[in-house]
């Protein structure tokens, strides 16, 4: 499903064990799930944002696909 919808918009998904950080570059709906597309290094990624998006477009954010799941957050290794 999350490969889908990352086809959809334009975006990579996240592998399980693999965790960016990057811009949200935008915050869209796909099957009426949302997604965070992170921008890293020039790639677009597509992320899983929940029921109720926390981050905007924007905002620097860590991505990690782990076997239960997603998590995103706050990245803070960017001077702002």
């Amino acid at each position: 499903r999350a490969a889908a919808a990352a086809q959809q918009l334009a975006a990579k998904p996240l592998q399980v064990g693999q965790e960016v950080e990057g811009e949200v570059i935008d915050v869209a709906k796909v099957d009426g799930k949302n997604y965070y597309v992170i921008e890293q290094d020039g790639d677009r990624l597509a992320v899983p944002a929940g029921d109720k998006p926390q981050h905007e477009k924007g905002d620097e954010i860590t991505a990690e696909r782990t076997k239960e799941g997603f998590e995103t957050g706050d990245a803070y290794g960017y001077g702002r």
